[in-house]
């Protein structure tokens, strides 16, 4: 999906809870957490945090990277494993919720710019 970040097209992705996923190459990533939200959380809905690629790609790197014609990390795994289950929970939630950016308001400089 994409979204507009302080004026700018992101591409973004969800990510519920940490749980097993092809995670395609974007620039945000969204984390819903439930299970993993923090232990002292007030929230019993749960809330929403997002990092950036830069942020979650040390943590990646541990992982098998998808084909040449899928850029993806492939997080395959029976129990969250810990350092991911830190980190999502470790995360601030989010203030403000992102903005939507439909394909079709999207020009295509946006997506091929640096």
């Amino acid at each position: 999906m994409f979204l507009d970040s302080s004026g700018e097209v992101r591409t973004a992705a969800v990510w519920g809870d940490g749980i097993p996923i092809l995670l395609p190459f974007v620039d945000l990533v969204l984390v819903p957490r439930q299970q993993l939200a923090p232990l002292h959380s007030s929230n019993p809905k749960g809330d929403v945090v997002a990092f950036t690629w830069r942020e979650l790609e040390p943590i990646m790197m541990g992982y098998r990277k998808g084909s040449q014609y899928l850029a993806c990390y492939e997080l395959f795994y029976e129990v969250t494993p810990p350092a991911i289950e830190r980190v999502i929970r470790e995360k601030a939630p989010l203030t403000d919720k992102p903005k939507a950016v439909a394909f079709d308001q999207i020009l295509d400089k946006e997506l091929i710019a640096p």
